[in-house]
């Protein structure tokens, strides 16, 4: 079993379209049993009609899909207002934040009223780790250190050049922060997943794709290959998705 907690569906800003049906055929092709639908960044900059295109998907193909309910901070009172609507009245299963494409940085304090209110919700949060400004290691773990009891996920393990400071910051992060998790899109050093996985333990380690961004044919050999325990495998790709999300799958 694997379960793919980031992939987007529709037609982004940035160029990239995908469809349920695409989405469909690549689980079918890869033994893929559930995915985590993450909304796009539009052409008209509006978040919440994505949102619920993604709720319409998921209510179509409840045995296959999940999503996350995705705001613009800048918002403000009209970002948690969506948020709750996208968990509370779309069954959306957590808060995903795109630090770079709606352009903030995550350990502003702009971003506590959000926090605040998927703790009340008990949802998690992703983050879109890496990016230099606004979503480093060090930037996350600030965020995680204000909200301990938000069970927080960050992509490509909070950073992306995977080398020097950046390196050195995301392990501070997760030795520092027991509430932040790793999900795996793009991490290209094998050896990154695996001495993380180790230190940390596997259940704070998810699978996902990234795609279309990253590819997910190739994205999933990331947990499939990597040189650990098969029950530790195991974790990554299904079992801490299905824990996170147990009420949703």
């Amino acid at each position: 079993m694997t379960i793919d907690i980031h992939r987007y569906l529709g037609q982004s800003l940035f160029g990239y379209k995908t469809s349920p049906s695409q989405i469909l055929r690549d689980m079918d092709k890869l033994a893929i049993e559930k995915t985590i639908l993450v909304p796009v960044k539009p052409k008209g900059y509006k978040l919440a009609p994505e949102c619920k295109r993604v709720a319409k998907t998921v209510a179509k193909h409840s045995d296959r899909f999940m999503g996350w309910c995705r705001v613009d901070p800048w918002q403000g009172e009209r970002a948690v207002a969506e948020l709750q609507i996208g968990v509370r009245e779309l069954g959306l299963v957590g808060l995903f934040l795109h630090p770079w494409e709606e352009n903030f940085q995550i350990d502003s304090e702009l971003i506590d009223p959000l926090m605040i209110a998927a703790q009340k919700m008990f949802v998690p949060v992703m983050v879109v780790g890496g990016h230099v400004r606004q979503s480093t290691a060090w930037q996350i773990a600030e965020l995680a250190s204000r909200h301990p009891k938000v069970t927080i996920i960050a992509t490509s393990g909070g950073q992306i050049n995977i080398s020097g400071a950046a390196l050195h910051e995301a392990e501070l992060m997760f030795d520092e922060n027991p509430n932040v998790l790793m999900e795996t899109s793009g991490i290209y050093r094998e050896d990154f997943i695996e001495d993380t996985a180790k230190k940390i333990g596997s259940r704070r380690v998810l699978w996902g794709s990234g795609s279309p961004i990253y590819d997910v044919a190739f994205e999933i050999k990331r947990g499939q290959w990597a040189h650990l325990p098969e029950d530790d495998k195991a974790n990554i790709l299904f079992r801490n998705a299905q824990r996170i999300f147990g009420r949703k799958s």
